[in-house]
């Protein structure tokens, strides 16, 4: 009888043991989990963010200097960004660069446009989310237009020749995208950036 007694008690103290494990491994599990989910869905807004950017770039580069360039850049970015919410992009920024190497600037970068010259390096139009909505009477590089501080009018397209020695522009496409966490365990999010810098392809000759 006692020893049938004593089975019973650990059985019993078994089963509250177990019970206390799964208690201290399932929070584990789950956390394990979830930051497994929210770095998968990270890694593919910070991919997205690369492919935005270089999609806006090679735009910018093809268009040159029509008018509607810009335009056709926040298209291109919008296309990219697969099912990345519209609300996350905080920035898209079109920019004049010195060359393949420079970086958006700061300014532009903190969301203000900059007409540097107008035809300088560092001159920049600031699009946000809600900018990719517009339609293209909000373009064409004109005095009240949203791409005036860096006109697409007034971006060198010229092949290099004795009489161009510059040749095309630099143009950069910077975008800003804050990533938000699904489960919020992690904290509310990340800010991802991506910056692409490409010359703009020779359209004319002089």
């Amino acid at each position: 009888m006692s020893r049938i007694f004593r089975a019973k008690r650990r059985g019993r103290g078994e089963r509250g043991t177990a019970v206390v494990e799964a208690a201290i491994l399932t929070p584990v599990v789950f956390t394990l989990l979830f930051g497994l989910l929210e770095f998968g869905w990270s890694m593919h807004s910070k991919l997205s963010i690369s492919n935005m950017a270089l999609s806006g770039a090679r735009t910018a580069t093809t268009q040159g200097d029509d008018p509607y360039t810009d335009y056709n850049v926040l298209q291109s970015v919008a296309k990219a960004s697969g099912g990345m919410p519209r609300s996350e992009i905080q920035y898209i920024v079109v920019y004049r660069a010195s060359g393949p190497t420079d970086h958006v600037p700061s300014s532009c970068a903190a969301g203000t446009s900059s007409a540097a010259g107008s035809t300088a390096v560092g001159s920049c139009n600031v699009y946000t989310a809600a900018s990719i909505n517009l339609g293209t009477s909000s373009f064409g590089g004109g005095s009240t237009a949203v791409d005036r501080y860096w006109s697409p009018l007034s971006r060198d397209a010229k092949a290099t020749s004795p009489t161009n020695t510059n040749g095309p522009d630099y143009v950069g496409v910077y975008v800003k995208v804050f990533h938000k966490n699904i489960t919020r365990l992690f904290g509310s999010g990340y800010t991802f950036t991506d910056d692409t810098i490409l010359r703009i392809e020779a359209q004319e000759f002089q």
